[in-house]
């Protein structure tokens, strides 16, 4: 299993195995978004997200969990300004998405997540607009 730890204020990926850690990366131009961690990650492994604010993203690969990095990060998932918004889309089949915020604060017809897999997981998340 691949841990893939993505925070905005330092875009640091954090790669370990079951069997030995793979090693760090540390160049905010290989994971730069939420997007990018999700389309890297392999079944199986788990996206960390840092304080900060970001855009949308959609999950299309099973097995992941996407949560908060720790109970002080506050990930924010911003929607502000956008016409039908979706702040997550799940479209896989067991994923766990814990702890975000979407923030559709002056988005039109906004929708927090839409979830079109199976067995997925969703806890302690927030939606909020105006």
């Amino acid at each position: 299993m691949i841990l893939h730890h993505f925070a905005l204020a330092a875009a640091i990926a954090v790669p370990t195995s079951s069997t030995a850690l793979a090693g760090t990366l540390h160049d905010p131009a290989q994971l730069p978004t939420i997007q990018a961690a999700v389309d890297a990650a392999s079944p199986g492994d788990t996206i960390l997200i840092g304080s900060g604010t970001y855009a949308p993203f959609t999950v299309v690969t099973d097995d992941l969990t996407i949560r908060e990095a720790d109970d002080a990060s506050n990930p924010i998932i911003a929607l502000s300004g956008t016409v039908f918004a979706v702040g997550v889309v799940i479209a896989a089949d067991r994923v766990t998405v814990e702890d975000l915020t979407v923030d559709g604060t002056g988005a039109f017809a906004l929708t927090g997540f839409r979830v079109a897999g199976n067995d997925n997981t969703l806890r302690r998340n927030h939606v909020q607009f105006d």
